[in-house]
């Protein structure tokens, strides 16, 4: 078994820096409902199931997931995005088949791991100043 990460640890101290609960997380799954789900250490030995709505965060800016508002987004990507879901290559990044404003589908993904850390045990939404 290898040892935890300096930011491994960090996270588990809650001294981290936004995103990155891939170090301390595993089980990552993601629900038709849209859901994250994961396994979080609490600390070095304890560890929680810990979910968090990806519906509150995330939006549809002209075919683009983003994780900001912008004028024209969708209130949620879930509007107007569909067959979302998890890749493992690269790794946890959420991607949807999106529509933008002439109802065209795009493909687009955002980097689930910048944007999501482990707070405690509890997955938490990280608000970043730029989009993937």
């Amino acid at each position: 078994m290898k040892a935890p990460s300096t930011v491994a640890l960090l996270c588990m101290s809650g001294l981290a820096a936004a995103g990155g609960f891939e170090e301390t997380c595993t089980d990552i799954s993601l629900t038709s409902n849209l859901i994250l789900k994961a396994n979080c250490h609490i600390n070095k030995t304890d560890v929680r199931k810990t979910e968090l709505d990806l519906k509150d965060f995330f939006y549809n800016d002209n075919g683009i997931l983003t994780t900001k508002a912008t004028y024209g987004a969708s209130s949620s990507f879930a509007d107007s995005c569909t067959e979302c879901e998890l890749t493992n290559d690269p790794i946890n990044w959420f991607q949807c088949l999106c529509r933008d404003w002439t109802g065209f589908v795009l493909a687009s993904s955002l980097d689930l791991d910048k944007h999501i850390s482990n707070q405690g045990g509890n997955l938490h939404f990280d608000p970043s100043e730029d989009s993937d």
